[in-house]
């Protein structure tokens, strides 16, 4: 039985966060966005078996009062 090479894993691991990174920029600009940070529970719809839909807020019970990233933050995100 072989050891764990972390030459070999690292690079895996990397390939997989670079890959993530794409997937949630690309999800994210679909939802009319620029960076994950600011999609929020409004941009999600989930579509059940049957092919109903609800928004994500009524599925899990979002509150619409809770905090969503601050104006601060969505500067610096919009910036990069």
């Amino acid at each position: 039985m072989g050891g764990l090479d972390p030459d070999l894993k690292s690079s895996q691991a990397a390939n997989y966060i670079v890959n993530l990174r794409a997937e949630l920029l690309a999800l994210s600009r679909s939802c009319g966005v620029s960076h994950p940070a600011l999609v929020t529970a409004d941009h999600i719809e989930i579509v059940s078996e049957r092919y109903g839909i609800a928004p994500l807020r009524e599925v899990f019970g979002y509150e619409p009062d809770w905090p969503l990233v601050s104006a601060a933050s969505r500067e610096l995100v919009t910036e990069a």
